[in-house]
C-alpha cells in the first residue's frame, strides 16, 4: 500500500534513474509532491531500493527510496535534494 502525505501535482516529465551502478534508464515522473514522486516505467525497481533521480535540465538530482513498484508504476520517497 502506499502512503501519501499531500496532493501530488502532475508533472509529465522524464528523468533519468541511477544507482551505484549507474544509469538504469529513464522513466516518466507522472506527479509530484515535497516528499516524493510517482513514476511510470519498465524497469526492474524494487521496494527498499535507493535510486538517484535528475531532472530533464540536470540541475537537480534527487536521492530517492521506492516505496511502492508493481505494474509500470513507481513510488518513490524523496530522501535528499542536490544541486550540480
Amino acid at each position: 500500500m502506499e502512503h501519501r502525505w499531500g496532493m501530488r501535482k502532475p508533472l509529465g516529465e522524464e528523468v533519468r534513474i541511477y544507482d551505484n551502478t549507474g544509469v538504469l534508464g529513464r522513466a516518466l515522473a507522472v506527479d509530484i509532491n515535497l516528499n516524493g514522486l510517482g513514476l511510470e516505467c519498465s524497469l526492474d525497481l524494487h521496494e527498499g531500493q535507493v535510486v538517484e533521480i535528475e531532472l530533464p535540465e540536470g540541475d537537480f538530482h534527487m536521492r530517492c527510496l521506492v516505496v511502492h513498484s508493481g505494474g509500470n508504476r513507481c513510488g518513490l520517497m524523496f530522501l535528499s535534494i542536490s544541486e550540480d
